[in-house]
């Protein structure tokens, strides 16, 4: 009977155990989605230092954030199973705020789409995540036709549409509906009735990217904020009392990661003297300074101060030595640490995993610039201690300086490369005139405020002789007694609707500038209206290049796995077979032969560039051959096998492959354009051997080095006209006549204008506000002639632009003076310039 009753109580215990564990099961399975949403949010915070090496985080400061959501007011009289339901979206809220944060703008969007992209998987169907990323892979043309309404460059972009989403290439496009959303300034929104009502946000996104690139930033900012119900991609809380009274501790120190013309250390000590009055210290790091740093930062942390360390990218090496004593520490509760730093790619990870990250950049617009200037250096002691026409003076100058800094926005439009005009600029350019306008006892000696500005203080930064230009025309803008005379006759302004005041007040100054427009518009610079477009088209760009990187595996580089090989390069190796496949002539074609001492130096290079041709063909042949073979197993993987493969898998082009031509970053671009250059080759050699290259028109995109093409016609020029090779200077036309006898000309076919538009005979023209970023040039007559001989184009009625490689503006191959309207100045200012393609292709 005792065992009976004992095997019956153990029953008993053993059924009340799984019931318990059943209902265990169930309570933590109510939290497994949130458990699952706050890893996936985790790993992404991990995912961000492929970008940016400033951006690491650790898992403390993610726990924190993680208690933070679970005391959220709202959650605490709901029931568990609506705990969890709204923790979740509680949790993407407070992560993305709190990162975002410490993110430049430009990466907040990459950041935003790349969360959503693995929270919310159900809001991208198959293929479109591809597709957006740019990575399918189209070979050919085929299927439905660009609608006539979009701009040809759109082609590749709905080829691969048609390819990865026929469904959506196949909508009605014929429709006038259509062309009026093409012209849409909010087309993110204004769609047409004869969208389906099934089309998924996403997939309003892809048709955005596909024919409307220029509003692909605006839509994805709506579809992010929208999707993870946010008020905003920017951060809610940067302003220094909201850090300090939300987030921060004594135990954990605020980094303040700064750019140019963006320094919070005045805002801090402000802000210190009324929080802390008396009880605040702050010290530039530098030199010898570092005993001094650990002495003060013992003192802040026993009395409960608050200090601040300046200019930490100075010090990179000693901030471990600084991380070791804070973990020493038992600060007081009062005690708060604040660090300044530029970006720098090697600052130490612990200090950026245990700090409190928080970045600070300047306010775009010409508005902005020119309110901090006069907060700053040109304050109201140093504007009223001279006349008005020395007021007047500063303010042009600060004027002139905000467009300097404020062009950079338009980058390589606006400038090729970003220039580091920095306040202590404006400082040294104030003292210049200041001693100008004090010497001249009244008008400003003008021709040294040029050199000085021109050569040393703004000129000695730019390195460009194009933008050394550009600059001077600015100088000569704004630097000008016309400008210091209001309403007098002959007088100009800095911008439509903007009188300079009469006065030497410096509230009058500050009106003025509040009476600007918050925004820019691109003809504040001189730029044409679709210069935004540009813009908009260069971020998404950014934003998909970047999505792509963080896609990729990090470990790929060290470890290989042959079935992930076969996924990501199959599609690749299978690519470059089909666009070969128009290559035969070229694999079947003899060796050029370059003889320079007896034939013709423009049949010596043709025979050059084919060689060059051959060797790259046959290169990436063995490179995609060998790795289809490792992924197939039939060969054994090797060193060069292995670096090419990576490459591949990780988005960019084996180092072997641009060593023999330097093309663009991605592969499938490059495989595109290398596969076009060498099948146009195959005709380029033809022509050379029949002698008449020359007489037809030519597409210099189409050489692999178009600049030892101009060389060598160069060369046989001087050879032709028995002169020197530096006698000789790059001249076009529009028509052939007007070159005159020149002993060698060619016709140029398929250059792209950006900044204007060109028609022959009166060539340059300004743009429409809708035009497309890049116009086709009409074909252009090329010759090298004696620098004696007449311009076709007198000066006062042409313009000389830029030729460059591509629109990145990297690589310039010369200038050629065009006819136009208007002055030279304004075409600089627009940033006219022509370019042998259009930028990498997709």
């Amino acid at each position: 009977n005792t065992l009976k009753t004992a095997a019956v109580q153990i029953k008993e215990k053993l059924e009340e155990s799984s019931q318990l564990q059943v209902s265990l099961d169930g309570q933590r399975d109510v939290f497994r989605p949130i458990a699952k949403t706050g890893s996936l949010l985790f790993f992404t915070l991990l995912d961000l230092s492929r970008i940016n090496p400033m951006y690491k985080y650790s898992l403390p400061y993610f726990l924190e954030l993680f208690r933070k959501a679970l005391g959220a007011k709202q959650l605490g009289h709901a029931a568990p199973a609506e705990r969890t339901r709204l923790l979740s979206p509680l949790l993407q809220q407070l992560v993305f705020g709190s990162v975002a944060r410490s993110l430049l703008k430009a990466d907040r969007l990459t950041y935003a789409m790349h969360l959503l992209h693995l929270l919310h998987p159900q809001h991208f169907g198959k293929g479109e995540w591809e597709l957006f990323t740019g990575q399918v892979l189209v070979a050919s043309g085929g299927g439905p036709s660009l609608p006539n309404w979009a701009h040809s460059d759109r082609a590749p972009a709905f080829a691969a549409l048609a390819q990865a989403l026929p469904q959506l290439a196949q909508l009605p496009f014929a429709d006038p509906q259509w062309a009026r959303w093409a012209t849409s300034e909010r087309c993110e929104v204004d769609w047409p009735p004869s969208l389906p009502p099934s089309t998924t946000a996403f997939q309003r996104i892809i048709l955005i990217l596909v024919l409307r690139p220029d509003r692909l930033q605006s839509a994805l900012v709506s579809f992010v904020t929208n999707t993870l119900q946010v008020p905003s991609i920017s951060p809610a809380s940067s302003s220094l009392p909201e850090i300090y009274q939300q987030d921060s501790s004594a135990g954990t120190p605020i980094l303040m990661i700064t750019t140019a013309g963006a320094d919070p250390s005045q805002e801090l000590e402000d802000y210190a003297a009324r929080e802390m009055p008396g009880r605040y210290k702050q010290l530039a790091m530098g030199g010898q300074q570092t005993k001094a740093a650990i002495t003060m930062l013992h003192e802040a942390a026993k009395n409960g101060s608050w200090l601040c360390l300046k200019n930490l990218h100075l010090v990179v090496h000693w901030v471990p030595t600084l991380e070791k004593e804070l973990s020493s520490l038992t600060p007081h509760d009062s005690f708060r640490l604040w660090l300044t730093t530029e970006q720098h790619p090697y600052f130490p990870t612990i200090i950026l995993q245990q700090s409190l990250k928080v970045t600070f950049e300047a306010p775009p617009g010409l508005q902005k610039n020119l309110q901090r200037s006069y907060e700053s250096l040109m304050h109201k002691e140093f504007v009223e201690k001279g006349p008005p026409s020395r007021a007047q003076l500063l303010f042009v100058l600060s004027w002139f300086h905000a467009v300097l800094q404020e062009r950079r926005t338009y980058i390589p439009q606006g400038w090729t490369k970003f220039y580091e005009f920095s306040p202590a600029d404006l400082r040294s350019a104030a003292d210049i005139c200041d001693s100008a306008i004090g010497l001249s006892q009244g008008t400003p000696d003008w021709v040294t405020i040029h050199g000085l500005l021109g050569s040393a203080v703004y000129g000695g930064r730019v390195d460009n002789p194009q933008d050394e230009r550009l600059l001077h025309t600015y100088l000569q803008q704004y630097f000008s007694s016309a400008m210091l005379s209001p309403g007098s006759r002959g007088s100009i302004r800095l911008a439509p609707g903007v009188a300079l005041p009469s006065s030497s007040t410096h509230a009058d100054y500050v009106a003025l500038i509040s009476q600007l427009p918050p925004q820019d518009t691109p003809s504040l610079f001189g730029l044409p209206a679709n210069a935004d477009v540009a813009v908009q088209q260069r971020s998404a760009i950014y934003v998909q290049s970047t999505l792509r990187t963080l896609g990729t595996d990090p470990n790929s580089s060290t470890s290989f796995d042959r079935e992930k090989w076969a996924a990501q390069l199959t599609p690749i190796l299978t690519l470059w077979q089909q666009l070969t496949s128009q290559c035969e002539p070229m694999r079947n074609a003899p060796p050029g032969k370059p003889d320079a001492k007896v034939g013709q130096p423009v049949d010596t290079i043709i025979a050059l560039e084919v060689n060059k041709a051959k060797l790259l063909l046959k290169l990436v042949d063995e490179s995609t051959g060998a790795i289809g073979r490792v992924v197939r197993g039939t060969e054994l993987l090797d060193a060069s096998t292995k670096a090419q493969g990576t490459a591949l898998a990780q988005g960019s082009v084996p180092a072997a492959w641009a060593e023999v031509w330097e093309g663009p970053s991605a592969p499938v671009p490059w495989m595109k354009q290398a596969v076009v250059k060498i099948v146009a080759l195959c005709r380029w050699q033809q022509a050379s051997l029949t002698g008449n290259l020359l007489d037809a028109p030519l597409r210099l995109d189409e050489l692999l080095s178009p600049s030892f093409f101009l060389t060598a016609l160069r060369q046989q020029t001087a050879r032709q006209a028995r002169v020197p090779m530096d006698s000789l200077r790059l001249a076009c036309a529009l028509e052939s006549q007007l070159l005159g006898s020149v002993p060698l000309r060619v016709q140029i076919d398929g250059l792209l204008l950006q900044g204007a538009e060109c028609a022959p005979p009166q060539g340059l023209h300004p743009l429409a506000a809708d035009a497309p970023t890049l116009s086709v040039m009409p074909p252009l007559q090329l010759a090298w002639v004696p620098k004696e001989m007449t311009e076709p184009y007198p000066p006062d009625r042409s313009a000389v632009l830029p030729l460059y490689l591509d629109p990145d503006r990297e690589v310039q191959l010369g200038e050629l003076r065009m006819p136009c309207s208007g002055s030279e100045a304004s075409w600089l200012q627009a940033g006219a310039g022509l370019f042998l393609s259009g930028a990498e292709g997709a």
